[in-house]
């Protein structure tokens, strides 16, 4: 891959989807290559069909070398999908990434126009169904009583989006100056610096790749929990023992 793609150090991305599904949000002009050499890049997608879709359908995405001939392709069925459990760390973490998506569109609704009191009301109601779309992620980090894996990595990621979140919030806020809201003077050049900055993916930060690295790494030593015994629970004093 570093061989066939030595042109740039990026490619542009291509997806060709089955009917009725959809982005859910613009695919990126171009991506970069790792230090590794490898691509790492998510795509969000909506299912819009009436019927449904056929599990033999097929995605194919297509990275195209920039500056230069060279395709990679690769292409996988839906029946490959699985299915997520929203009490597992995969579960949570899909929730808070889908939240950050939310965030995504959000700015990219803002940015270039000036919203009315109607679109202004809708954005504020967006942004407070963020939070609550994570409620139950950040209860359960934030329980000491809850069994949960990646309690510091979980916490971590939503103090990173609650910041995000309250950015775009202040930005609204410019908006709101008309209607008595307090006088906000970033200007327009800071306004639409903030939402191209908000309105895209951003990596995870460095004390959250640290977390993440020391749950891979517990993941890959410790031996899978096992349900206690009878004799177990008998001699147990709490729940968390």
């Amino acid at each position: 891959l570093s061989e066939s793609l030595q042109s740039s150090g990026f490619v542009n991305p291509k997806l060709h989807l089955p009917k009725g599904l959809i982005m859910a949000e613009p695919l990126p002009r171009n991506i970069g290559i790792n230090p590794d050499g490898c691509i790492e890049q998510e795509f969000w997608l909506r299912d819009e069909s009436s019927e449904g879709l056929s599990q033999t359908e097929e995605v194919k995405v297509i990275m195209e070398s920039v500056g230069s001939q060279t395709a990679i392709q690769g292409s996988t069925a839906l029946s490959s999908a699985t299915v997520i459990c929203s009490e597992t760390l995969q579960g949570r973490t899909f929730l808070i990434e889908s939240a950050e998506m939310q965030l995504r569109q959000i700015a990219l609704e803002l940015r270039g126009k000036r919203p009315s009191p109607t679109e202004l009301a809708l954005l504020r109601e967006k942004l407070m169904g963020v939070k609550e779309s994570v409620r139950s992620v950040l209860e359960a980090a934030s329980d000491p009583k809850s069994k949960i894996q990646g309690r510091c990595l979980l916490l971590t990621r939503l103090d990173d989006l609650e910041i995000r979140r309250n950015r775009l919030s202040y930005t609204l806020g410019h908006f709101e100056v008309e209607k008595g809201g307090d006088a906000r003077s970033i200007g327009a050049v800071g306004i639409d610096a903030v939402l191209r900055d908000a309105s895209q993916k951003v990596p995870l930060s460095n004390t959250a790749r640290e977390w993440l690295r020391i749950v891979d790494a517990s993941n890959a030593i410790l031996p899978m929990k096992k349900e206690l015994s009878t004799y177990g629970k008998r001699s147990t004093f709490d729940s968390i023992s």
